[in-house]
């Protein structure tokens, strides 16, 4: 996957993502179309990525914390910020 179809795929995502939330916060059940749908991406995601990609990409997407890698020692190691360079860091994870 070139990094405009990774960024532009990130970007649909977090869209969708943001329209979902904000009907979930009217009370508007939407359980069914968004698990086809969250099941429809994460097979996409398991074919063209590994599975610590996948982790590492669902962690960007979904969990609400800053997107930074750090080691043992609690030092940052990778500023994942960017999508850019999220999609630079995934690539690192060899298949």
């Amino acid at each position: 996957m070139t990094l405009k179809t990774f960024t532009e795929f990130i970007n649909k995502l977090q869209k969708v993502n943001k329209r979902t939330s904000d009907l979930y916060n009217l009370n508007v059940d939407l359980i069914d179309f968004t698990d086809g749908f969250n099941n429809i991406i994460s097979l996409m995601l398991e074919e063209i990525f590994n599975e610590l990609q996948v982790d590492i990409i669902e962690w960007w997407l979904y969990e609400d914390v800053e997107k930074h890698l750090f080691n043992e020692e609690g030092k940052m190691t990778d500023d994942l910020t960017k999508i850019e360079d999220l999609y630079n860091y995934i690539l690192t994870l060899k298949k």
